[in-house]
């Protein structure tokens, strides 16, 4: 890593964990360039534990998420755009929402990213009560993801779960009619149907393979 670089992701840790302390959270924060969660934040009675992972960007870019999706940890992201500026902005999302909305590019290493557009949203914006009350009395569940990606126009029923097909080209899946992160659910139901596996496996070219071949 860059000395530049470093000096953006401490700018982010630092100012989500003041963010985090201001709100009331408990903040514990873990070694640096350690596997996994940058910090926990921890609420009054200790009843809610989030691990949470900071990305730090100098300006609006994707973040870079490795070779493999299944590698990334801790329940919790939050991305701070303009992290060693005046005015910096972060964004709160799932992990789930983070490989949701993952990309593959076409290079020799195939590497997943997750591009600005996906997360510089309204509903990740600053959005830190996504995390609940620190007092205690409120943890949201992990099920829901909370991303408004529009009407449905179609659907697939596949057993217990339920492919849908939304107007802005993505896609979200049901498990007996309560909504699940959909990646996982659209490999298996591509699997059972005898569609060949393919280099990007992301949750928009899985739903389109899906439903290109009904």
């Amino acid at each position: 890593m860059s000395n530049a670089a470093q000096i953006t992701g401490n700018c982010a840790i630092y100012h989500v964990a003041a963010k985090l302390s201001r709100l009331a959270w408990a903040v514990s924060m873990t070694t640096r360039n350690a596997r996994g969660a940058d910090m926990f934040a921890v609420n009054k009675d200790e009843s809610g534990v989030h691990p949470i992972q900071s990305k730090g960007l100098s300006k609006k870019s994707a973040v870079p998420l490795g070779t493999s999706l299944e590698r990334l940890r801790s329940r919790w992201w939050v991305i701070t755009v303009g992290a060693g500026s005046d005015t910096p902005v972060c964004y709160v999302l799932t992990l789930d929402e983070v490989k949701e909305h993952a990309s593959q590019d076409n290079g020799k290493n195939r590497a997943f990213w997750l591009e600005a557009k996906n997360y510089m949203l309204p509903e990740f914006e600053e959005a830190w009560c996504r995390l609940g009350d620190p007092a205690g009395e409120e943890i949201p569940p992990m099920t829901a993801t909370g991303f408004d990606v529009g009407e449905v126009i179609e659907e697939y029923r596949h057993g217990r779960v339920t492919a849908r097909k939304h107007v802005s080209g993505s896609f979200t899946t049901l498990v007996d009619g309560v909504t699940q992160p959909a990646r996982q659910h659209l490999i298996t139901i591509r699997d059972e149907m005898g569609l060949p596996d393919k280099a990007n496996n992301t949750t928009r070219s899985l739903g389109a393979q899906i439903f290109g071949s009904l």
